[in-house]
Formats: C-alpha cells, structure tokens, sequence
C-alpha cells in the first residue's frame, strides 16, 4: 500500500517536471490540485483545455489527459500514453497554446 507521504511525493515530482507549482500558478493560474496515489490533477483558466490528468504509469512514463469541464460534464481533449519526464512541457505547451517558460 502506498502511503500518504509517497503519493505526495509523486504528485509532488510530476508538478516539478512542468516546472513548479508556483510557474504553474503564474503562467496558467492553475488552482485545485489533487492526488490519488501516482496521478495529479489540476485546473487551469483556459478556454480550450481546463482540467489536466498526469498519471505515472506502471513503465515509469506519463499518461496525460487534458479535459474541458463544464459543470459536471467532462469532455476529453486529447490523452497521451507513455510519454518521457522531457515532453511533459512541449505536450503541455502544445495542447493548451499556454507557455510554461519564457
């Protein structure tokens, strides 16, 4: 069983592979961050994509789902599988039109 501690963990290294929670919160105003043991899923103030779904997977890649959320309809943007550490930022970059660097 995974404890709080190491899903925290998790979340927490997945958050600071886009960069941090503060560049989060500044360049996308991302807001309502949760965990449930290897996945973390934030909002962002978009209007093409609001809700992200980062999961680490069982072959130590990424599964992404970028949603759109309105009330309590969820629909599915796009979704990516087994992706590298390196193109969390390019995908995420992409499929919002948001910038996470300079």
């Amino acid at each position: 069983m995974i404890t709080k501690t190491e899903k925290q963990a998790v979340a927490q290294t997945i958050v600071n592979q886009l960069g941090g929670m503060g560049r989060l919160k500044v360049f996308t105003g991302a807001y309502s961050f949760a965990t449930n043991g290897n996945n973390v899923t934030f909002r962002i103030k978009n209007r093409k994509v609001n809700a992200i779904t980062i999961t680490l997977n069982g072959k130590d890649l990424y599964d992404i789902k970028f949603m759109r959320v309105r009330g309590i309809n969820i629909k599915l943007i796009k979704e990516y599988n087994d992706i590298y550490f390196d193109q969390l930022i390019p995908l995420f970059e992409e499929s919002t039109g948001m910038y996470l660097t300079l």
